[in-house]
């Protein structure tokens, strides 16, 4: 074992405006679709870490989303450059919603593909640049706390800051646990500090679980949403070419707080005075602020035992339906169809998109239906859904990446076995890492409504059904012990 060494670059992958489109939801104008302008720039950025024994690349990506063969492409290029093997690379992508998107997903369609390679080569290259760059480094990590008030559970809830500095839920003003500790999110930040043998910083790494949705659906610039805002500032504090990496937490159930009333934040396309843009710099500041507090106390030191593993786990999906149950289900989505031309149309739970964006949707849903009954009639119906997990481990620093959105009470749960095994161990939950299926929900969002917004979910990640409630148990008990293995 030998000492630690680091290395670090980045790579802008900014779209080319007008040709690459940004990632659709249930709001966006079908006008929308396509960026008109840049308000930051989209950036991939890798760190690699070698002991003498081992070496890890770690990588986050600027996007909304990620998926495994994307994923697997990039660490093949990446181990075909360096001497990192394939399964030693991580690669998370921020999940901010100003950019594009890498996998198929309902009511957007196929990605970019000219743009995903190029996406795939420059990432690529930012690992092996950082290969090249090896010294010697020290590394510290320290645990903050993001402010109650910055983010909440988002499920069925619409969190607005009023006027008057309260804090009031637009869907359900009566709900008063916004600030109960004992809500289900993760305000942890994980904040890691790599510095060379003179004490400069090279890296930062942030962990912290919140949706980036600060910026509307229709909003048309693109943007790294609060993650980029985040980085770029602790870049700039810390100075002498620090890099910093966001990876999205288990914030898959959990947005910020708007300062916009609802139907106007999804309304606002590229207003730079509008509220939301503020919003999104507020809230990417906060975060840098709370992790500079712990970035500039930390202590970092050589340290060694570098190990990494990964392996794919398999989850039950809930619920799959049956070819009969199928075959009614692509009626009914053709009824819809020819319904949802008229003014009027609501879908089930009373909502309400407009002509244009009804149509959308009611032509995606058949498309779904219809896909999964050939599949349910040829036999080709997987059993299980895929799910890599990923441990790295680097002194008193756990990072646990899962190739899913995760609930936040998942992800505490998650932790809260890692801490109870290994005390003194600080642990990094990172979503979206090496792919993004769908998402991993707790239990109690399989009885609202039915688990009606689940299976929207299950459908815009073209699954055939969610995953199983005991999928997050599943985590607990797979991620301890790949773990155990390191």
């Amino acid at each position: 074992m030998g000492q630690l060494r680091a290395g670090v670059a980045k790579v802008d992958i900014t779209p080319p405006i007008g040709l690459v489109n940004m990632r659709a939801s249930f709001f966006k104008k079908a006008r929308n679709e396509k960026p008109r302008g840049v308000l930051d720039e989209l950036y991939a950025k890798s760190l690699v870490l070698g002991d003498g024994i081992t070496k890890v690349a770690l990588v986050t990506l600027d996007l909304t989303d990620n998926h495994a063969i994307f994923s697997a492409e990039i660490r093949e290029m990446v181990e075909s450059l360096t001497d990192i093997p394939a399964h030693n690379v991580l690669i998370s992508a921020t999940h901010n919603h100003s950019s594009p998107g890498v996998g198929f997903v309902r009511f957007t369609g196929e990605a970019d593909a000219a743009y995903l390679r190029e996406v795939q080569r420059k990432t690529a290259g930012a690992v092996y640049a950082a290969w090249c760059d090896l010294k010697a480094a020290k590394i510290g990590v320290a645990l903050g706390e993001a402010p109650p008030e910055l983010a909440g559970p988002c499920s069925r809830y619409w969190w607005f800051q009023g006027r008057d500095g309260d804090i009031i839920n637009r869907r359900s003003p009566g709900l008063a646990n916004f600030g109960d500790l004992q809500s289900p999110v993760d305000r942890q930040i994980g904040v890691v500090r790599i510095d060379d043998a003179e004490g400069l910083a090279i890296a930062a790494l942030l962990n912290y679980g919140c949706t980036p949705i600060c910026l509307g659906p229709n909003n048309v610039l693109v943007s790294a949403e609060y993650p980029g805002q985040a980085t770029t500032v602790i870049e700039k504090e810390l100075g002498s070419g620090a890099v910093a990496l966001f990876f999205q937490g288990a914030g898959g159930d959990v947005d910020p707080v708007h300062s916009l009333p609802r139907a106007e934040y999804l309304e606002t396309e590229d207003v730079l005075g509008s509220p939301m843009y503020d919003d999104m710099r507020r809230t990417g500041s906060i975060i840098a602020h709370e992790a500079l507090k712990e970035l500039k106390t930390t202590d970092t030191q050589s340290v060694g035992g570098l190990k990494c593993r990964s392996q794919v786990i398999e989850l039950p999906w809930w619920n799959m339906p049956t070819l009969a149950e199928m075959e009614a289900t692509v009626e009914a989505a053709r009824q819809d169809l020819m319904a949802a031309g008229e003014e009027g149309f609501t879908w089930p739970g009373g909502a309400d998109y407009g002509v244009e964006r009804n149509l959308v949707l009611a032509r995606d849903y058949l498309s779904w239906a219809e896909d999964k009954l050939r599949m349910l009639q040829t036999g080709t119906m997987p059993d299980t859904q895929p799910c890599e997990i990923q441990a790295i481990s680097l002194g008193s620093v756990l990072l646990v990446g899962v190739a899913a959105e995760i609930y936040a009470e998942v992800g505490l749960e998650v932790k809260d076995v890692l801490r109870n095994m290994y005390p003194g161990r600080s642990v990094l939950l990172c979503a979206l890492a090496n792919g993004c299926f769908g998402y991993v929900p707790s239990r109690p969002a399989y009885e609202a409504e039915g688990g009606r917004n689940l299976w929207y979910c299950a459908k815009y990640y073209d699954m055939p059904a969610p995953v199983a409630p005991g999928s997050g148990q599943m985590l607990c008990g797979a991620i301890p012990q790949l773990v155990d293995q390191i």
